[in-house]
C-alpha cells in the first residue's frame, strides 16, 4: 500500500509513454520498501539501489554527507558525529562537484533549480517526520558533456532539519549517465520519476512511531548528558560517563526519508568516503590510544605520536622516539596506531 498522489508535472508528460511501473525502492540492510519511483519497465532497480536503464543508461548515488550543527561539540564529538554549519547549495556545486569533475574531463551544459520537485519532497518528508522538523529541501540539477561522448545528470539534494538535540544537515549527489543519443529521453523519464515518487504507507507510519519513541530518548539522553557536562566543566573531568557516548543518535538513519527511498551508510561506503575525505583535506585518520577514538591529523609523515594533552608530533624517522629525546621528554608519549589510510 502507497500513499497515492496526483500530482503532475506537465514538463515531463511525454515521460509517461510507454509502460510505466512504480518501481520499489528498497533498504538494502532490511530489504523492506521504502519508496516507489515510477519507471519504465525496461528500467531495473538494483538491491544497492542503483539503476539500469535500455541502451546505457545508469543511475548512481554516493553516499550520503550528514553533518550536525547548533550541538554541543563535544556532545557531538562523543556521539562519533560530523559538526559543521550548512553551506549552501550552490556553494557545493561551484566549490565542490565542478572542480571535480572538470579534472576528470566533463564539461558543464547548464545548471538550474528543481524547485517544484523539492518542494514535493519536503511536504511528503515533513508529512513522514511528524510535521516541520525540516527547515528546507533544496535541488539543484546540472547536465554536463562527458570525455567519453555520454551526457550526464546530475542532481545535489540538501536537507536542513531541527531537533531538540541540536540541528542536522545533508546532503547527497545522484548521477544519470546516458549516450548522447539517448541522454534527453532518459533525463525526462528520470526527473519525471524524482518529481512522482511515493513513499511507502507502511514504512511512514513504522517511522513515526519510531520517531516519537526516539524523541523520548533523545530528551532523556540530553538531559543526563547536560548534567554530565556541567559536572565535568567542574571538576575539569576528562570524559563523560559510557552512558553519554552513544548520545545524540536521533536522526541518523534520516537517510530513509530521502527521495530515492534512503540513503545508505553502510560500514564500507563510510570507509570509502572517509578515505575520499582524508585525500581532499591531505589529512591520515589516527587512533589517538590514550583514548582509542579516531582523530585527523596532517598528512605527510609515517609515524606520529601523541601525548595525554593532545599534542602530535609527526617524524619520517623510523629510529625517533620523543620518549628518549630531550626535546620532548619532559611528558609520555605513544605511537599512534594508523586507521583508514
Amino acid at each position: 500500500m502507497i500513499l497515492l498522489c496526483s500530482l503532475f508535472f506537465s514538463d515531463f508528460s511525454h515521460a509517461q509513454s510507454g509502460n510505466i511501473e512504480m518501481k520499489p525502492m528498497r533498504d538494502p540492510q532490511s530489504g523492506r520498501v521504502i519508496s516507489y519511483l515510477p519507471l519504465p519497465a525496461s528500467w531495473q532497480v538494483h538491491s544497492s539501489g542503483s539503476i539500469q536503464g535500455p541502451n546505457g543508461i545508469q543511475v548512481n548515488s554516493m553516499p550520503t554527507e550528514v553533518y550536525n550543527f547548533n550541538i554541543d561539540p563535544y556532545i557531538a564529538q562523543m556521539a562519533g558525529k560530523q559538526v559543521a554549519n550548512p553551506v549552501p547549495l550552490q556553494t557545493i556545486f561551484q566549490q565542490n562537484l565542478t572542480p571535480a569533475i572538470q579534472q576528470q574531463g566533463g564539461r558543464l551544459l547548464k545548471q538550474y533549480p528543481l524547485q517544484q520537485i523539492a518542494q514535493r519532497s519536503l511536504q511528503i518528508m515533513q508529512g513522514a517526520m511528524n510535521g516541520a522538523r525540516i527547515q528546507s529541501y533544496d535541488m539543484i540539477a546540472s547536465e554536463w558533456q562527458q570525455p567519453n561522448g555520454s551526457k550526464s545528470l546530475i542532481l545535489i539534494t540538501q536537507a536542513i532539519m531541527h531537533t531538540q538535540g541540536g540541528s542536522t544537515w545533508t546532503f547527497g549527489i545522484t548521477e544519470l549517465e546516458a549516450p548522447a543519443q539517448v541522454f534527453e529521453k532518459a533525463k525526462e523519464t528520470y526527473l519525471y520519476a524524482q518529481a512522482n515518487w511515493q513513499l511507502d504507507q507502511q514504512t511512514a507510519m513504522a517511522h513515526q512511531a519510531k520517531l516519537r519513541q526516539m524523541e523520548r530518548e533523545s530528551q532523556q539522553r540530553l538531559a543526563q548528558s547536560a548534567a554530565a557536562h556541567n559536572a565535568r566543566m567542574r571538576n575539569n573531568e576528562a570524559a563523560f560517563q559510557a552512558q553519554q557516548r552513544a548520545h545524540n543518535s536521533t536522526y541518523s538513519d534520516i537517510s530513509d526519508m530521502s527521495m530515492q527511498g534512503y540513503w545508505s551508510r553502510s560500514d564500507m561506503q563510510d570507509r570509502m568516503r572517509n578515505k575520499e575525505n582524508n585525500m581532499i583535506r591531505e589529512e591520515y585518520t589516527m587512533t589517538n590510544p590514550w583514548d582509542n577514538r579516531n582523530m585527523q591529523v596532517q598528512s605527510g609523515y609515517q609515524n606520529y605520536y601523541i601525548n595525554s594533552n593532545g599534542d602530535v608530533i609527526g617524524s619520517n624517522d623510523v629510529n625517533f622516539n620523543p620518549n628518549v629525546n630531550k626535546n620532548y621528554n619532559n611528558t609520555q608519549w605513544r605511537k599512534m596506531p594508523k586507521q583508514n589510510w
